[in-house]
C-alpha cells in the first residue's frame, strides 16, 4: 500500500507539478526544478509518503526510475544534473581517460558503491560511450572492490588498461609554478607489443599547482546568503574531482554550518537554538574572523559575512581574494561592488536573489574559460538571478548555483 501511494504521489509530482514548472533557460539551456512542491496539491498524500516521494525524485536509483517511469528516463524533461544525485560513484569518459570518483553528496556503504559503479559502467558500455579499443586510462579515487569491478569489465574491451599514480611523472618548473605530467601504471595488457604490466605511461596532461581562492558571499541581509552558502557547497561536492569547499561563517547570526541541515530535519529545534548562537559582530570578533580567512588554505574557501557595509566586515573581508554579491534589491549592487573594489576583491558574480520567481537566469560570456583573468579585470564573470533561496529546501540543483560552482572550480585552475 505504501509503495502504491508513493507511486501515485511521484506520478502526481512529476506530471502535475514538474511538467508545468520545469522551464528551459534559453541562455544556458539547462533545466530548473520548481522552487516548491506543496503536499496540499496531492490529495490523500500523507507527509511520510510525500517526503519519501520527493526524496525519490532526487535520490532514487536509475534502475528504480526505469522500473517506475520508463517513458521518462529517456525524456528531455529529466534535469541534466540529476545523475549527480542518483549514483554514489561517478564515471565520465574524456577521450581515452576514464575519470572516476566518489559522489560526496551521496555517501554510501561499499556494497552500494560497487553496484552503482557497475550499473553506470554497463550503461556506458551498452550505449557505446565506452567503445573499447587500444587503451583506457583510469584517473581518480577507487575503493579496492570498485577497482576490481572496473578492471573486470574493461579488460575485455581494451588491449591495455592503466591506472593513474599521482606521485609518478616528470616534474618541471614554470614561471607560474611546478607542473607534473600525469603518469599511469599498466595493470592489464592483452596483445600489446608496446607495453606490459608494470610499465608506466607518461601523458602530456599536466597537473599544475592550483590556485587558492577565498570567496566572500556578501550583500544585504535576508537575501539568502546562508542558503546559497550551503547549496554552493553541495553543488561543488557533486562535481567529480572538485576540491573540497571550506566554509567560514564570519557572521555570528546563529546560522552556522549546522543550521541548514538541522532546519531541514527539525525546523522547531533549529529555530530554538538559533538565538543562543547569535551574537554581535564586534571589532574583536572581526579580528579573529580575519585570522580564519587569512589562514584558510583549501583550494576553495567560502566566507559568509554579515549584511552590512561596516568597519568589521572590512577587516574580515580584507584577506579574501574574490566576492559574490547577492542582493534581493538590484539597487544595492553598486554600493557592494564599490566596497569590494575598495578592498581589492575581484567580483566573480552579481546575482539577484528572487525569492518568489519561478526560474533562474544565468549569463556568462561564451569564451569565459579562455578569458577568465582578462574578463575579471573589469567585470564579473557571472550575472543573472537565482530563485527561491528558502531554508529547508535543497536548492543546490538551481542552474545559477550549479554554474557558480563550475566557475569557482575553474578559478582554482587559473
Amino acid at each position: 500500500m505504501f509503495f502504491q501511494s508513493c507511486h501515485y504521489t511521484l506520478t502526481t509530482l512529476w506530471k502535475g507539478e514538474v511538467s508545468k514548472t520545469l522551464t528551459r533557460n534559453k541562455k544556458e539551456r539547462v533545466l530548473a526544478f520548481p522552487h516548491s512542491w506543496e503536499r496540499s496539491s496531492i490529495p490523500g498524500s500523507s507527509q511520510k509518503i510525500f517526503d519519501s516521494a520527493r526524496s525519490f525524485l532526487f535520490f532514487g536509483s536509475p534502475q528504480a526510475w526505469k522500473t517506475l517511469f520508463p517513458p521518462l528516463c529517456d525524456s528531455e524533461t529529466v534535469p541534466k544534473h540529476i545523475d549527480k544525485f542518483m549514483h554514489s560513484y561517478q564515471l565520465k569518459l574524456e577521450g581515452e581517460v576514464l575519470r572516476v570518483g566518489f559522489n560526496r553528496v551521496l555517501p554510501a556503504q561499499g556494497d552500494r558503491i560497487v553496484r552503482d559503479a557497475l550499473e553506470q559502467l554497463e550503461q556506458m558500455i551498452d550505449s557505446r560511450q565506452i567503445p573499447g579499443g587500444h587503451r583506457i586510462l583510469i584517473d581518480g579515487p577507487q575503493s579496492v572492490p570498485v577497482a576490481y569491478v572496473l578492471s573486470h569489465k574493461l579488460v575485455h574491451l581494451y588491449e591495455l588498461v592503466a591506472v593513474l599514480d599521482p606521485k609518478l611523472g616528470g616534474k618541471i618548473g614554470t614561471p607560474t609554478g611546478a607542473i607534473r605530467y600525469k603518469t599511469y601504471i599498466v595493470t592489464s595488457a592483452h596483445g600489446s607489443a608496446e607495453y606490459k604490466v608494470g610499465d608506466v605511461i607518461e601523458t602530456k596532461e599536466s597537473q599544475p599547482e592550483r590556485s587558492i581562492i577565498k570567496v566572500v558571499l556578501c550583500g544585504p541581509p535576508r537575501s539568502g546568503k546562508s542558503c546559497l552558502r550551503e547549496a554552493l557547497k553541495k553543488a561543488i561536492l557533486s562535481n567529480l574531482g572538485a576540491p573540497y569547499p571550506y566554509v567560514i561563517t564570519a557572521c555570528p547570526d546563529g546560522e552556522g554550518a549546522h543550521y541548514q541541515e538541522t532546519y531541514e530535519k527539525n525546523q522547531p529545534l533549529a529555530e530554538d537554538i538559533k538565538p543562543s548562537n547569535k551574537a554581535d559582530v564586534t571589532p574583536e570578533f572581526a579580528q579573529e574572523a580575519a585570522k580564519w580567512v587569512k589562514s584558510a588554505n583549501q583550494l576553495i574557501n567560502i566566507i559568509d559575512v554579515g549584511g552590512k557595509i561596516s568597519p568589521e566586515n572590512k577587516i574580515i573581508m580584507q584577506p579574501a581574494t574574490h566576492a559574490v554579491i547577492l542582493p534581493g534589491d538590484t539597487s544595492k549592487f553598486a554600493e557592494w561592488e564599490d566596497f569590494c573594489q575598495l578592498l581589492g576583491l575581484k567580483v566573480i558574480a552579481k546575482i539577484h536573489s528572487q525569492l518568489d520567481a519561478q526560474q533562474d537566469e544565468v549569463y556568462l560570456p561564451d569564451d569565459w574559460k579562455q578569458r577568465t583573468n582578462e574578463l575579471l579585470e573589469n567585470n564579473p564573470l557571472l550575472t543573472g538571478s537565482v530563485h527561491g533561496l528558502k531554508r529547508g529546501q535543497n536548492v543546490s540543483t538551481r542552474p545559477m548555483v550549479q554554474k557558480l560552482a563550475e566557475v569557482l572550480i575553474h578559478l582554482t585552475k587559473c
